[in-house]
């Protein structure tokens, strides 16, 4: 949410105030971990762990000049949607890119985006780094700046897209012939829920698999109402397009994998922030300190809707047995997307 207002990224005055803690900041360029490196007497523990870590960091050409907004890949997403949002069909459209066009435009970003390779990984299943889509390349900038990263949406969605509001689900892809293939998505709205900010499940008082639970049953509450969205802003488009509305798209078969990729990545972002209670105030999320790879709780602390005992009461009360299979699968699910949230954050 924060990289799909470009707007945002001035560090010195950004537009929304509320995402001044949320720009990049990298690593400071460190000497290689090797024999010269432990020769020197004057060297310490901090001085080395910050040198493995930049040793690890995903590193741009560093000679690559930022690029600009693609005006033919645009017109290209233009014409294959016919000019109108692929919701409502109506002509008042923006272009929503899946991938913010600022996530990979300059060699700094680039490199902020490459080191969420693990975090895409856990909460999309997508790598960015590799193929299909290659999203982030260590020798090209803009890879993702393309038309199947792109969607044509009525003016409102797409605001209630950049908030958080709402996402696209990939269903499938249907091969067509002559190249062609049909996407599926889905349009969801997010749930409005309280607040997980500043918890860390791995050390503070939530454990990976009540709180995990716990969200899942309030999402299947939600779900079972059809998914109506809870924001004020959003609740008369959220009548004209209910939640689950499929539509399709044509578009080459080749471009459909790589489409297929950006759209679990944008979903990933948008639910993994709604299930930490952030739809619309995504700012909130704690994120990665891209600079040393820490996890820092914001300046002003959060506090979370339950506590334990009431969470632990629920649980008890819906009988739900903490060891079985999907029970486990959905609990070490969730405790690795809680250890990247950066991903989120970034979006």
């Amino acid at each position: 949410m924060f990289h799909l207002d470009p707007e945002n990224l001035d560090p010195k005055n950004p537009k929304d105030i509320n995402w001044e803690h949320a720009a990049p900041r990298l690593p400071e360029p460190l000497p290689p971990v090797n024999h010269k490196l432990f020769e020197n007497d004057d060297i310490d523990e901090e001085t080395i762990e910050a040198a493995k870590y930049y040793s690890l960091c995903f590193k741009t050409d560093p000679d690559l000049d930022p690029v600009h907004l693609d005006q033919e890949q645009e017109e290209l997403c233009l014409e294959r949607d016919g000019r109108k949002c692929v919701l409502t069909v109506e002509s008042n459209i923006r272009i929503f890119h899946f991938i913010p066009i600022t996530w990979n435009y300059t060699v700094d970003h680039n490199n902020a985006t490459g080191m969420l390779k693990g975090a895409s990984i856990e909460l999309a299943g997508v790598n960015l780094l590799n193929a299909p889509a290659d999203i982030c390349s260590a020798s090209k900038l803009g890879a993702s700046h393309k038309a199947w990263n792109m969607v044509c949406v009525h003016e409102d969605i797409y605001d209630y897209l950049v908030k958080g509001l709402c996402g696209f689900r990939f269903i499938r892809y249907e091969d067509i012939g002559k190249g062609q293939a049909l996407v599926n998505l889905e349009l969801c709205w997010m749930s409005k829920l309280p607040g997980r900010f500043n918890v860390d499940i791995n050390k503070q008082r939530f454990q990976a698999a009540t709180e995990a639970i716990s969200l899942q049953q309030r999402f299947n509450a939600y779900y079972r109402q059809c998914c109506p969205t809870k924001f004020p802003k959003s609740s008369e488009m959220g009548k004209r397009i209910r939640s689950g509305h499929s539509i399709n798209i044509t578009m080459s078969a080749r471009d459909a994998v790589k489409f297929k990729s950006v759209v679990k990545v944008h979903w990933a972002c948008i639910l993994f922030t709604a299930l930490c209670g952030g739809a619309e105030r995504a700012w909130n999320l704690t994120g990665m300190d891209l600079s040393d790879g820490s996890l820092k709780p914001r300046d002003h602390a959060f506090e979370g809707d339950d506590d334990e005992e009431n969470l632990n009461l629920e649980l008890e009360s819906l009988n739900i047995d903490m060891e079985s299979p999907n029970i486990k699968m959905v609990r070490d699910g969730f405790k690795a997307s809680f250890d990247v949230p950066a991903l989120a954050t970034m979006s």
